[in-house]
C-alpha cells in the first residue's frame, strides 16, 4: 500500500479506535432468526453491478421448514413493451428508459414462481419482483438450500376482505402474497441462504462477457494482474491483523469498503476495479480465505462452492441485522389485505427491518397502448396513450421533486401499512455498507449503476409489542391521492357508475378449498365454477411405471413427494375430475380419479388417488384485481427531511 493509502487508512483507524465513526445502528440480538449481512460472494445485479448483500440463519431450518415469514411479489406487466418506443421516435429518452427497464428485468422471476403463472398471456412477457430472498438470498446452482414453496405460492387465500365485496382498494395490493421459501436441506445457524436462480443468470453473464470481448477498454485480468492483487491481499491481511484490537467489525468493514471501493477504481480504473472487485470476499474476514486458496484466482474459480458460507452468529449480530423482526398477516386496517406484524418487542428507536433499495425511474412504470412491428416486438404506441401505471408503483419509495423510485428490498416491508399515527418511521441506514456518496450522484448515473448501495432503516418511534401492526406514514401526497380516489369511488358506487360487487377471484375459492369437495365433470355441468377461475392439480406421479402408466386401464397412482419444492408449475396441469371418493380405504380423506393432457405429447393421462391439496383454484388471463381499470396508483413519500438535497431533486 502506497503512503496516501497507508495515511487515509491511518485515519480512519484513529476514528474508528476513538468511536467517531457513526456506527452505533441498532444491532440485532442473538434471538434473531434471519439476518441481513455482506455475502460471501458479491453477485451481479445487473450489466454493471454486483451487490454485496447476503441473507444468514439465525437458527436451525429443517429439510421443508420455512425460512422467515411469507412475502408478497410484485407483477410487471410487458414491462420492456411499454418501455420501447417507436422506432421513428426520440431514440435517446427510449435508450435511457429501456435501459434502466432491462436491469429491473434482470432482478425479476418468471410468473410462475409466485403463482401467476396462468394471468398473463404469452405476449405479455410478465415477470414478478419478490423481495426479501427473491432480491437478497445468493445463487449458486450446485450449493443452495433454499427454495420457493410453489405450491403455497398457487394456494394463497383470501386475507383481509369479504370475498364478493368491492371497495376502493381493489387491483392496489399484490394478489401474490404467499411467497414461503422453504429450506430444502437442513440449515445450521450462521449458514448463508442460497437459492437456485437457474440458469438464466450463468447465460446473461456469458452473454455480458462476450459484449464486452467488443469493448476497447482492456476488461480481462491476466497473471500480473493476478500476481498483484494476491501481494495487496497479504498487506491487507497483515494490516487487520496488526489493528485488530484497535478497530471494531464496522471498522474493519468501512476500511476494506474504501479499499475496494474509492481506491482501486482510482489505482486501476473503473472497468478493472469492477472485475477485481467481484473477485474478492465482501468482508475482510473473507481475505484468509484467499490465503488459504492459493491466490485470487484459485479462490475465484472455487468460492462460490468452498468459500465460508457460514458466519457466527456473533459475528452476524456485530456485520448484519436482523430481518425478522417483523412477519406477515391479516392487517388490522380494514380492506388493507395484509400487513407487517412485530415478531418480537421492538424498544424505541430500535431496528424495525432494513431494507436496501433497487433504484428505478418512475417513468418506468407508465403503461401504455402498445402496437407490434413486423418482427413481432411489442412497443408503445406513437401517440402514447398512457392508460395507467405498474402495479409497483404503490410499493416504491420516491419524493415529488425527484423522478427517481426506490423499490424496497427487505422482507416483509413492502407489507407496512399507512397510518397517519404511525409506529415507525424510514431513516437512512447507519450500516457501512450503505453510502451516502450516492447522495451527490445524478439520477441518471445512479440508475445506469444500479449497486445496491443504499439502504433505508425502518425504525420504531416508540415501544412497540410483540404482535402489534407495524405503520408509516406514507405522506400527504399519497394521502391526498387516496382520498380523491376514495371519493370519486364513492361518488360512481352512487350514481351506480360501479358495481357494489365485486367478482369471485381464485382465493376467495382457494379459501373454502378445505371444506368443501370438487366438483367432478358432471356435476360441473349443472353448477360450474365462476367465469374467470380455472381448476388446475399438481399431477404427481412416478412415470416409470411402478404407479401405473398413465392409460385409462392402469392410471398413474398421485404420489406425494418428500420435498416440497418439487410442486412446480411444470406439473401444474388442467385437470377433468371424473369420480370423487371418501372411504376408510383413504383413511377417511377424499381422492380423486382425473383425466389431463398431457403437455408435450398431447395424450390424455389418467391419474387417482389425487388428494384434496394437490388442487389449486387460479385465476384466468387478466381477470385478477391487479387488472382492474383505474386502481389506485401512487408511490410513498419518503419524508423531505429524508430525501438529500443535491441532484437527485430533478424536478425541483
Amino acid at each position: 500500500m502506497n503512503a496516501l493509502v497507508v495515511l487515509v487508512v491511518a485515519t480512519l483507524v484513529a476514528q474508528t479506535a476513538h468511536g467517531n465513526l457513526d456506527t452505533d445502528a441498532d444491532q440485532p440480538t442473538l434471538t434473531c432468526g434471519l439476518y441481513l449481512a455482506p455475502s460471501s460472494n458479491p453477485r451481479r445485479t445487473s450489466a454493471d453491478s454486483f451487490s454485496q448483500w447476503g441473507m444468514y440463519a439465525g437458527k436451525d431450518y429443517s429439510k421443508n421448514d420455512a425460512i422467515g415469514s411469507p412475502d408478497v411479489a410484485i407483477n410487471l406487466h410487458a414491462l420492456r413493451a411499454h418501455n420501447t418506443e417507436d422506432p421513428d421516435e426520440d431514440e435517446v429518452e427510449h435508450d435511457y428508459l429501456l435501459a434502466i427497464a432491462d436491469s429491473l428485468i434482470h432482478n425479476t422471476w418468471q410468473p410462475a414462481i409466485a403463482g401467476a403463472g396462468d394471468e398473463f398471456d404469452e405476449e405479455d412477457s410478465g415477470a414478478v419482483i419478490i423481495p426479501g430472498a427473491g432480491l437478497l438470498a445468493d445463487f449458486n446452482t450446485k450449493s443452495d438450500n433454499a427454495y420457493f414453496d410453489v405450491r403455497a405460492s398457487y394456494q394463497r387465500v383470501t386475507v383481509g376482505e369479504a370475498p364478493g365485496q368491492a371497495h376502493p382498494g381493489r387491483g392496489a395490493t399484490s394478489p401474490f402474497y404467499n411467497q414461503i421459501l422453504l429450506a430444502t436441506k437442513d440449515v445450521k445457524p450462521g449458514d448463508e441462504i442460497i437459492l437456485n436462480y437457474g440458469t438464466v443468470n450463468d447465460e446473461h453473464d456469458k452473454e455480458e462477457e462476450e459484449d464486452d470481448d467488443d469493448d476497447d477498454e482492456v476488461d480481462t485480468l491476466g497473471q500480473e494482474d493476478y500476481t498483484r492483487i494476491d501481494q495487496t491481499v497479504d498487506q491487507l491481511l497483515e494490516f487487520f491483523q496488526k489493528h485488530d484490537q484497535a478497530v471494531d467489525e464496522s471498522g474493519k468493514l468501512q476500511i476494506y469498503r474504501f479499499m475496494t471501493d474509492d481506491f482501486l477504481e482510482a489505482a486501476v480504473g473503473p472497468v478493472k476495479a469492477k472485475l477485481i472487485e467481484a473477485l474478492l470476499p465482501a468482508h475482510p474476514s473473507g481475505l484468509a480465505y484467499v490465503k488459504k486458496a492459493g491466490g485470487i484466482e484459485k479462490y475465484s474459480q472455487t468460492s462460490k462452492l468452498t468459500a465460508a458460507r457460514s458466519k457466527p452468529l456473533e459475528w452476524l449480530a456485530a456485520n448484519g441485522m436482523c430481518m425478522d423482526n417483523i412477519r406477515a398477516g391479516p392487517s388490522n386496517i380494514p380492506n388493507a389485505g395484509r400487513g407487517a406484524f412485530a415478531n418480537r418487542k421492538i424498544q424505541q428507536g430500535g431496528l424495525v427491518a432494513p431494507t436496501p433499495l433497487l433504484l428505478t425511474d418512475k417513468l418506468t412504470l407508465n403503461m401504455y397502448e402498445l402496437a407490434e412491428d413486423e418482427n413481432g416486438v411489442m412497443y408503445r404506441q406513437e401517440d402514447q396513450l398512457l392508460r395507467g401505471k405498474q402495479l409497483l408503483m404503490n410499493y416504491i419509495y420516491s419524493h415529488p421533486e425527484s423522478t427517481m423510485g426506490f423499490i424496497p428490498m427487505g422482507s416483509n416491508v413492502n407489507l407496512i401499512n399507512h397510518s397517519p399515527e404511525p409506529n415507525a418511521r424510514m431513516q437512512w441506514s447507519k450500516h457501512p455498507l450503505h453510502t451516502d456518496k450516492y447522495f451527490k450522484v445524478s439520477p441518471s448515473e445512479l440508475l445506469h449503476d444500479q449497486s445496491i448501495g443504499l439502504v433505508i432503516d425502518i425504525v420504531a418511534l416508540r415501544d412497540i409489542a410483540e404482535g402489534e401492526e407495524i405503520t408509516i406514514n406514507y405522506g400527504k401526497r399519497w394521502k391526498d391521492a387516496w382520498d380523491e380516489h376514495a371519493k370519486k369511488y364513492v361518488n360512481e358506487l352512487t350514481g351506480k357508475q360501479v358495481a357494489g360487487t365485486w367478482p369471485l377471484r381464485a382465493s376467495d375459492l382457494n379459501t373454502e378449498l378445505e371444506k368443501e369437495h370438487l366438483r367432478t365433470e358432471d356435476e360441473q355441468q349443472s353448477n360450474p365454477y365462476p367465469s374467470g377461475i380455472l381448476l388446475k392439480v399438481f399431477a404427481m406421479s412416478n412415470d416409470d411405471g411402478s404407479l401405473g402408466d398413465g392409460s385409462k386401464e392402469n392410471p398413474y397412482i398421485f404420489s406425494e413427494p418428500n420435498d416440497q419444492t418439487l410442486y412446480t408449475s411444470s406439473v401444474l396441469v388442467e385437470p377433468i375430475i371424473l369420480e370423487r371418493t371418501d372411504n376408510g380405504a383413504s383413511g377417511g380423506k377424499v381422492l380423486y380419479t382425473l383425466k389431463y393432457e398431457d403437455t408435450t405429447t398431447g395424450t390424455a393421462m389418467y391419474l387417482r388417488n389425487v388428494p384434496q391439496h394437490a388442487f389449486v383454484f387460479v385465476d384466468d388471463e387478466e381477470t385478477g384485481d391487479q387488472f382492474t381499470n383505474n386502481a389506485f396508483r401512487h408511490y410513498i413519500e419518503l419524508p423531505d427531511d429524508v430525501f438529500p438535497q443535491g441532484p437527485w431533486r430533478n424536478l425541483a
